[in-house]
């Protein structure tokens, strides 16, 4: 009981910080975009404390980035590393965002939809439609954008597959949320060309397959317990509020999905798709074009020399030697992950 009282004081205080954060771009004419939950409040999580966040996550465009922190500087919140230990810089330059806080407030400013920039490089989003295509909504009781029902799907679904690694509860949540809300109004066709064009359907593919198999599942167990001795038959979970053809029309070839298979269902059960040291590799397996692939690995391997003197707060002489012991670094923490979890899962 504390702990539900503790979570709704968390989400009052996050609500009126938000309502003061939009009201004052408005004031100042920078137009924000909210994103993931705080675009999901009171349409699809009505009530209050409903959906916890950590953070407050909003995309503004590159160009007012700038003034947009110094709006938040404004407000009382200032710049934060706390539990990245990333410094400003490498947050806008390798990130595409950076976090302010505010007391027990932290706000995320975005200038792009994917945080990791050898992935972003793999994707073709197309922020300028993106934007042109935002709806006018009203969260926490101030003006703001919010994304449009496809875009806000693909963009749920990259970020629990990319940013996550298939292991985000609130994402599937979420996910099925605006699915359900979004029924009458989503058009799968345009859903999965965008995907396409956007280069992120194998993601798209693997997050919806996990959330679809999640919803059956759930179906499949309160069917159990309702009548313990029915037949369980095969269920159309919610009308088909996540259709096969809809998974057909992503496109992604049958190898890719059988190379998948194994995380997606570890994924359904609930159980963490992978451990944090093999997130690089479920993320080689994610992106669409094969082509794509070595360039991801090496900038994993080799993200350069400033990359690492921006993320490890080095001089650039120890930068310079960082690059000759980085790749051994990630590789044996790979490897080791792999087999502890072969290990666990053996």
């Amino acid at each position: 009981m504390i702990e539900k009282y503790q979570r709704l004081a968390q989400f009052t205080l996050q609500e009126t910080a938000v309502t003061g954060i939009l009201r004052s771009f408005l004031t100042h004419q920078v137009p924000v975009i909210a994103l993931k939950g705080l675009a999901l409040l009171v349409r699809v999580y009505p009530q209050p404390g409903q959906r916890s966040m950590y953070d407050v996550d909003l995309l503004v465009h590159r160009s007012d980035l700038e003034h947009a922190e110094n709006i938040l500087q404004g407000l009382g919140y200032s710049f934060s590393n706390e539990g990245l230990g990333l410094s400003s810089l490498f947050q806008r330059e390798s990130m595409g965002e950076v976090v302010y806080r505010e007391g027990s407030v932290v706000v995320e400013l975005h200038q792009h939809l994917v945080a990791m920039s050898w992935f972003r490089a793999t994707t073709a989003f197309d922020l300028d439609a993106l934007w042109a295509r935002a709806i006018p909504a009203e969260i926490a009781g101030a003006p703001a954008l919010r994304l449009c029902p496809e875009d806000e799907v693909l963009h749920l679904c990259y970020h629990t597959a990319i940013h996550h690694g298939l292991a985000h509860p609130h994402g599937y949540r979420d996910i099925l949320g605006v699915l359900r809300v979004e029924r009458d109004t989503l058009d799968w066709s345009i859903l999965a060309e965008r995907a396409r064009a956007w280069r992120v359907s194998v993601a798209v593919w693997a997050a919806l397959s996990v959330a679809r198999g999640r919803m059956q599942d759930a179906r499949r167990r309160t069917q159990e317990a309702d009548n313990p001795k029915s037949k369980i038959q095969n269920p159309k979970s919610e009308e088909e509020l996540i259709p096969e053809a809809a998974l057909a029309a992503l496109r992604v070839p049958r190898w890719r999905q059988r190379l998948l298979r194994p995380f997606v269902q570890r994924a359904m059960t609930g159980e963490a798709a992978l451990v944090s040291g093999t997130m690089r590799f479920l993320g080689v397996l994610l992106v669409d074009r094969v082509r794509d692939l070595p360039g991801v690995v090496l900038r994993g391997l080799f993200p350069g020399q400033r990359w690492l003197q921006l993320r490890y707060d080095l001089s650039p002489r120890q930068a310079f030697w960082r690059q000759f012991t980085y790749p051994l670094q990630v590789l044996a923490r790979g490897a080791t992950a792999l087999l502890n979890a072969a290990i666990r899962h053996s």
